[in-house]
C-alpha cells in the first residue's frame, strides 16, 4: 500500500502546524506536506504529487479556489478540501464548481477534518 500524500496549506503557520500534527497523530500513515502560501504549494506540487489537498481559501497572492484550479489541471483525480473563516454562498458554489470534496468553515473541530480526510481517501 502506499503511503498517501496530504498537502496542507494555510499562511497561518500554527493553524498548519497543527492541522498536520493532527494528521500525522491520526495513526493512518499519511505523508504530510506543509506549506504557508499557494505559490510555494505549487512548487512543491510540481516535484510530488499528492492525494489531497487541504487549503485555507484566503491568503496572499494565490488564494485557495485559484490554488485548486491550477493543481487540478494537471491532476485531475487530486481530491480535495477547503476550509475558510470567510465562506458565502458564492464561495461555496465556486468550490462545487471546482468539485471540491469538502468545504469546511472555520472555526471547527479537528475530528472534522480528520472524519472529512479520510473519507477523501477511500472514495
Amino acid at each position: 500500500m502506499n503511503t498517501l500524500h496530504i498537502m496542507i496549506v494555510d499562511d497561518e503557520p500554527k493553524v498548519a502546524f497543527f492541522l498536520g500534527k493532527a494528521l500525522e497523530h491520526s495513526n493512518k500513515g499519511y505523508r504530510v506536506s506543509i506549506t504557508h502560501s499557494g505559490e510555494e504549494a505549487l512548487g512543491i506540487f510540481n516535484d510530488h504529487p499528492i492525494d489531497l489537498l487541504v487549503t485555507d481559501l484566503r491568503m496572499s497572492g494565490i488564494n485557495g479556489l485559484e490554488l485548486i484550479r491550477q493543481m487540478q489541471a494537471s491532476s485531475p483525480q487530486m481530491r480535495t478540501i477547503l476550509i475558510t473563516a470567510y465562506g458565502d454562498g458564492e464561495i461555496e458554489a465556486q468550490a462545487r464548481r471546482l468539485q471540491v470534496g469538502r468545504y469546511i468553515n472555520k472555526p471547527f473541530p479537528i475530528t472534522d477534518l480528520l472524519n472529512a480526510v479520510q473519507e477523501m481517501l477511500v472514495e
